[in-house]
This record gives structure tokens, C-alpha cells and sequence, in this order.
């Protein structure tokens, strides 16, 4: 898989919060945050905002649950970020997420979406080693990656750098 250049020149990963099973006659799409999805972000929301994480553009999936994660972001970052909802972003494979970031002309961009494509995209822009080792037991929810590009790279090394991994 061809992994984006930039831009963007910071990419900040998130897979929604924690949320409930589907109440009966719910569709999986409808899902939203359970109280301990709303703490997880609302956390994993303040620790970006303090660390610096500020993307110009936010794309979240369109489903409630990343619906409502975004909506911690937003509030703890920056209440007039620029933010799309798309539904390609639902249950789609890496390769959609790749697509979408490589369309993109934005310094810092921000995606909220689902496992496994947030943990694949991850392992694409980083490598499974460093993967593994950041998320031994899988991208937990309301997991936070922010990762930068190395302009200085060499032959061996990917461009894209794990500058940060925040989580409840």
C-alpha cells in the first residue's frame, strides 16, 4: 500500500470512544457513546488539546458514535474546527482511509473512524513493529496516535514518524 506524502504534515488518528451494543431494531451505525465512551473521550480529548494537537480539518465517520467522539474533540480543541462527516469512513477498508488522506491539502488533519482500518492504517504509516509495540492488545478505543512527518528520512526509514500515542 502507498502511503500518503504530504501533505499533511501532521495526521492525528482516533478511533471513537466506547459505546453500547445496538438497542433492539439499532442498527450498528446508530451506536452511540455509553458513559464510559463519553469520559474516554472527553480524557483522550483534553490530553491532545494540551499536548498541541490542533488539526486544521477533522473527518470523522458519520456514525453516532464517531459522531459523538467528535464532538469532544471539538469542544476541547477548537469549537470552530473545520469538520466533515463522511459515511466512506464507515466500515471501509484501509485503503479508503489512504484515498482520503492523500486528497487532502491540509497541514494537520485529524480522522476519527473504526478498527480494525484506524489500527491497519496505523500499522500502513508506521510499521508493525513499532504497531505492535504501541498497541499490543489492539487500538483501544478512544485511542489518540498523532504522527509526523520526517522530512529527513532516509532510504530505510518511512516518512511518517509515531510522535505521540494517548489513551484513556
Amino acid at each position: 500500500m502507498e502511503k500518503p506524502n504530504p501533505p499533511p504534515f501532521e495526521i492525528y488518528l482516533m478511533r471513537h470512544a466506547h459505546s453500547g451494543w445496538p438497542k433492539p431494531g439499532e442498527r450498528d451505525f446508530d451506536r452511540t457513546l455509553d458513559e464510559r465512551g463519553i469520559a474516554e473521550a472527553n480524557a483522550v480529548a483534553r490530553m491532545a488539546a494540551s499536548s498541541g494537537f490542533r488539526p486544521d480539518l477533522l473527518l470523522c465517520s458519520s456514525a453516532h458514535r464517531c459522531r459523538g467522539t467528535a464532538a469532544s474533540v471539538i469542544e476541547a480543541i477548537d469549537e470552530d474546527m473545520p469538520v466533515q462527516y463522511l459515511d466512506e469512513l464507515y466500515n471501509s477498508p484501509v485503503e479508503t482511509y489512504l484515498a482520503i488522506i492523500r486528497a487532502q491539502t491540509v497541514t494537520r488533519l485529524m480522522i476519527i473512524g473504526h478498527n480494525p482500518s484506524i489500527e491497519v492504517l496505523l500499522e500502513t504509516m508506521i510499521g508493525s513493529d513499532l504497531t505492535a509495540s504501541t498497541v499490543p492488545a489492539g487500538f483501544p478505543t478512544a485511542g489518540f496516535a498523532a504522527l509526523g512527518h520526517d522530512h529527513g528520512n532516509g532510504p530505510t526509514r518511512g516518512p511518517w514518524q509515531l510522535k505521540a500515542f494517548l489513551s484513556p
